[in-house]
């Protein structure tokens, strides 16, 4: 089953997101979170640790829809 965004925020999914350095604040006005790699599900995990490979400095972020 595929869940457009409208539908991850009912069911209160959490958000992630591995922003350009220099939209960390911004993002963080809106309410992401930093999140440790450690606290990242597996396979996100494993796409972070390959982005950071060519794109030094990505922070994973993220936000539970009930946040906003």
């Amino acid at each position: 089953m595929r869940l457009g965004l409208a539908s991850m925020t009912e069911a209160n999914i959490p958000l992630y997101l591995l922003p350009w350095p220099h939209l960390n604040d911004w993002y963080q006005r809106l309410g992401f979170m930093p999140i440790a790699d450690t606290d990242l599900p597996y396979t996100l995990r494993k796409i972070v640790l390959q982005s950071r490979r060519r794109h030094k400095g990505l922070t994973a972020m993220y936000i539970q829809p009930s946040a906003r």
